[in-house]
């Protein structure tokens, strides 16, 4: 099954005038979206949709409140959109939009569309760095040095709260869409990669008790210093950080997480991992504390990745 990642996610507000900004503040363009809300794109043409959580159309979502209530993958042709709703409804109601989109459920109850379309390519002219043994930055400053207003450039994965056992959580998307483990985190979560993409990860199924809902949409910007600019820029604005910046471990990315007033935290990341069938699957004993190798904040180390608004001033 050719999916080659998340193409769009349909968020149900309550009050779409916070998440309106939100995404605004995040530079990306907004248009009136198709039914009531709004359609925020990123620089591929990937988007998140905005609308009503009172509208009687949205799907329904694992949990209550706002959050996303439909996740759309992108798939390469009417082909393996064909395969792909052959396979789903043996087992579960499929329907079919008149943009020819396909539209089911996971085992876990998230809402999942798959469409036919392209992205736009992203050519981004990596900055020059200089290092001990190797300075081909010669006689200019560094891109850097001058104030950068970062724009997200596309949507690189999902993570999704996954009660249960992790090895029956994975099977939907690696038995019947074709996804592939990358990394297994033994009693916590899989990492999982779509089987058209190069990304270390498109989804990861995060088991934390019996927690279930969406968790974060993780949206890349060209490099570290591109994280570090719009995050301080979103600080500034008064949106309020959730952890980071720090760098992960699974997947190698710089990432700094955002309360997304839709629902759910929006990651800023860049740097990821880009792998292909060659990749061994890692299988680990636990998660490191913190998620990550290092941790711009020491009181990160301190709290929870991941948690809800209610655990927010719980220090561990």
């Amino acid at each position: 099954m050719k999916i080659q990642g998340v193409h769009s996610l349909v968020y149900g507000c309550s009050d779409l005038e916070p998440a309106r900004h939100f995404f605004r503040d995040l530079g990306l363009e907004e248009t009136e979206d198709e039914g009531p809300g709004t359609s925020h794109q990123f620089a591929d043409g990937t988007s998140v949709v905005l609308r009503p959580i009172e509208e009687n159309n949205l799907p329904s979502a694992p949990t209550g409140g706002d959050t996303v209530r439909e996740i759309i993958w992108r798939v390469d042709s009417s082909e393996t959109l064909q395969k792909i709703g052959a396979e789903i409804s043996k087992d579960r109601h499929v329907t079919e939009s008149s943009d020819g989109s396909l539209h089911s459920f996971d085992d876990l109850g998230y809402a999942l569309g798959f469409v036919v379309a392209e992205i736009r390519p992203i050519n981004l002219v990596p900055a020059i760095t200089n290092t001990l043994g190797n300075r081909p930055r010669r006689n200019r400053r560094g891109d850097a040095t001058q104030v950068l207003s970062p724009k997200l450039q596309r949507i690189a994965h999902v993570g999704l709260w996954s009660p249960g056992e992790v090895d029956a959580n994975k099977e939907f998307y690696v038995d019947r869409l074709g996804f592939r483990e990358t990394d297994y985190i033994k009693d916590i979560g899989v990492f999982l990669r779509a089987e058209g993409s190069n990304e270390h990860h498109d989804v990861f199924l995060s088991r934390r008790g019996s927690r279930s809902g969406f968790q974060h949409v993780a949206c890349e910007v060209k490099d570290f210093d591109e994280v570090l600019f719009l995050g301080t820029q979103l600080e500034q604005k008064g949106w309020e950080t959730h952890f980071g910046p720090g760098r992960h471990i699974f997947g190698s990315n710089v990432f700094w997480y955002f309360w997304n007033p839709a629902g759910g935290l929006l990651e800023i990341t860049a740097d990821l991992d880009y792998i292909d069938d060659d990749w061994e699957m890692g299988y680990h004993e636990s998660l490191p504390k913190g998620a990550g190798t290092w941790l711009a904040r020491p009181i990160d180390l301190k709290r929870t990745p991941f948690r809800t608004r209610d655990e927010d001033f719980i220090i561990e």
